[in-house]
């Protein structure tokens, strides 16, 4: 396992590529590349935009060429990442496996000087490659939309911004002579109030070089607001699925000057990396002309046909001929999506809702048959297909659903309502491996739940408490339901079934001081705040084997878990704002970093015992929401977001003072819990 220090630097100079515009944007744009401070467009006429992004606002800095001519743009060294846009419901405007260059070739600018331009993950370069005998004054930089430009005492250039300072580093200049880089001297030289050049001294005039000034940001930690909200891993070739919310940045209309917002609406994104996170093999936008957010992701073991599930208001989500469900019944509804293995086809889409406010919350998929289950709570009282099911009408309130569509997302097969009198949400869904028995888990304020007679628990003990029900395949009958929970408010989050035991394991989060079964758990007693749950109810739902406390001395919660498929051991993952979280000696972070830190515990599958823990997370905010584990290696992924300027500590980093919003991040832990290796999801987006 490499060190996090090896990874970070080799993160931060991870190729994003230049992704070309075939027709997904505005048709001024020529390439784009997205990236921590922004996005970078580069025009028709081979001007550079700079959209740099800070909350909701955005500052566009433009450069072009004085006293040059842009002979040719094309781009340069393919890379082997790969995008896709899906964007609306008209096909004929989606695009797929666009390619991406290491270089975009602006040709010979000025005599005998050629521009290159070069995307890493974390800066856009300008390469001005000089010929023997051409002056390299020639080459001079007008600045647009800058409030002023000055040179640090280091040899930067800052660009003062309405949302904060951009900065050239130092420029560094080279040439080569019988294989080794000899060192130039170079500076840059300010010219009026908007334009560079650069002062370069003891050059070989016989030999080319080379200049190169990097645009890095100073205060953005990310393109935008990036969240997480899934993960998922094909067990055949150990790929890494992340799914979450993000909003796009429209080509801007002005060359120069403030923008008070992105200009796009919310959409969906999906990535799919390697095991070892190293690169993004794929990613694709999913997503109508309103707010789209993917809350759940799922993989079919078989086919590798990758599921997204989350809600809409967009009247023109994309799909295909023959979904199951055509249009937006009115309001929020619910969308499943299906994407090939590469992310580079949307196979298959369909909304999924009635009049109401419907909202999906988790997807599975069974592996004997490749139907998909999806979960959530609905305000429809014509939520479609519930004829016919276990719950076939809605109660007061909101009532959780779940419904179950063939592979193809042609069909409902059936839905059905599950609640009571009062408020009722499912928030998590798994699948039993052998009998194919569907198991929902959420959190409900009724007092007359369906089905609880004869379960573990069968009343409800105060306030809210959590909820599990075991349905048949086709959900027509509720075969057994359960309260979980004490006097105070309690909520299942998340759920899953051990693959040879067959028991249930729900975690999530509890106020209550006397919680079932934590009698001989690996923490018997509650701490301050809420602390995280962890619950082990037999298959039929009518025991609790064993539960757990999870927490220290102030707030934590539970948000997902996952069993790894060898050892059996559970891992649970979540948020924490305690600075004593048990177990965290020895792990790959023993301590909170500052304010809520992501955590991850390794239990006992019998509950009794913590066997590590660790937190996850820099000084701020940080949480995990989906956890998974690889199939073979036994290594633990953790997704989330992040508002923490330190983390992951990037090498070289301009992160120092990150001003606002929140990234994505995924990381990967060795089964131990002792090592880490987190990322940046990288986008043009803001994610809520």
């Amino acid at each position: 396992m490499p060190s996090k220090e090896i990874v970070s630097a080799k993160l931060a100079i991870l190729e994003r590529g230049w992704v070309k515009n075939e027709g997904q944007w505005d048709e001024r744009a020529l390439f784009s590349a997205p990236g921590y401070f922004g996005t970078t467009w580069i025009t028709k006429d081979g001007q550079l935009l700079h959209v740099a992004i800070k909350g909701k606002e955005s500052w566009v800095i433009s450069e072009r060429w004085v006293g040059g001519k842009v002979q040719t743009i094309k781009g340069e060294e393919e890379l082997q990442t790969k995008v896709s846009y899906f964007i609306g419901n008209d096909p004929s405007k989606h695009r797929s496996g666009l390619s991406t260059y290491r270089y975009v070739s602006l040709g010979e600018v000025w005599s005998g000087i050629e521009v290159k331009l070069k995307a890493t993950q974390k800066t856009v370069e300008k390469l001005f490659y000089v010929k023997p005998g051409a002056d390299p004054s020639k080459i001079v930089v007008e600045v647009g939309g800058a409030k002023d430009l000055k040179l640090s005492k280091d040899g930067e250039i800052i660009i003062q911004t309405g949302l904060g300072e951009l900065k050239l580093s130092k420029p560094i200049a080279w040439q080569e002579k019988d294989g080794k880089k000899l060192p130039v001297e170079v500076s840059y030289k300010l010219i009026g109030k908007n334009r560079y050049s650069f002062v370069v001294a003891k050059v070989d005039p016989s030999l080319p070089f080379v200049i190169d000034p990097i645009l890095q940001s100073t205060y953005l930690g990310g393109s935008n607001d990036d969240s997480a909200e899934a993960i998922a891993i094909n067990p055949t070739t150990g790929e890494v699925y992340v799914a979450g919310a993000t909003y796009s940045t429209d080509f801007p209309n002005i060359t120069g000057g403030a923008r008070g917002s992105s200009g796009g609406s919310g959409d969906t994104f999906v990535v799919r990396l390697n095991p070892d996170l190293t690169r993004i093999l794929q990613s694709t936008y999913l997503g109508g002309s309103y707010e789209d957010r993917a809350t759940a992701l799922a993989v079919n073991p078989t086919t590798g046909d990758v599921y997204v599930a989350g809600n809409t208001l967009s009247p023109d989500f994309p799909k295909a001929t023959g979904w199951a469900q055509g249009n937006n019944n009115g309001g929020l509804d619910v969308f499943v999506a299906r994407l090939n293995s590469s992310l580079t086809q949307l196979l298959q889409s369909t909304y999924l809702g009635g009049s109401g406010w419907d909202e999906a919350l988790a997807i599975a998929i069974n592996p004997k048959t490749g139907d998909v289950y999806v979960a959530g709570n609905t305000l429809s009282s014509d939520f479609p297909k519930t004829a016919g099911g276990a719950q076939s009408i809605k109660s007061l309130g909101s009532d959780a659903f779940v419904s179950r569509l063939n592979s193809n997302l042609t069909r409902i097969f059936q839905s059905t309502y599950l609640g009571g009198g009062g408020w009722d949400e499912a928030l998590a869904i798994a699948i039993h491996p052998t009998t194919g028995d569907v198991y929902v888990a959420g959190r409900t304020s009724s007092t007359n739940f369906p089905g609880t007679t004869g379960g573990a628990q069968a009343s409800n003990k105060g306030g809210s408490d959590a909820f599990v029900v075991k349905l048949n395949p086709n959900l027509t009958r509720i075969l057994q339901s359960t309260y979980l929970g004490g006097g105070d408010d309690d909520g299942a989050l998340a759920i899953a079934i051990h693959p040879t035991a067959g028991d249930v394991y729900v975690v999530g989060r509890t106020l209550s001081l006397i919680f079932p079964g934590t009698a001989g758990g690996a923490q018997a007693r509650k701490s301050k705040g809420s602390d995280a749950f962890v619950s082990r109810l037999n298959s039929s739902l009518t025991q609790i084997l064993q539960s757990t406390y999870l927490g220290g001395g102030d707030d934590d919660e539970a948000l997902a878990i996952a069993i790894h498929p060898t050892t059996g051991e559970i891992y649970v993952a979540g948020r924490t704002a305690s600075t004593d979280f048990p177990g965290t000696t020895g792990g790959a972070q023993a301590g909170n970093n500052g304010g809520f830190d992501a955590f991850v515990a390794r239990l006992s599958p019998s509950l009794t015992q913590i066997l590590q823990s660790t937190y996850l997370g820099g000084g701020d905010d940080d949480e995990a929401l989906a956890i998974a584990i690889h199939p073979t290696t036994g290594d633990v992924y953790v997704a989330g977001k992040t508002l923490s300027p330190d983390f992951p500590k990037t090498a070289g980093g301009a992160r120092e003072n990150k001003s606002g919003g929140s990234d994505a991040f995924v990381a990967r832990l060795s089964s131990g819990l002792n090592q880490e290796s987190p990322i940046y999801l990288p986008g043009r987006t803001r994610l809520r």
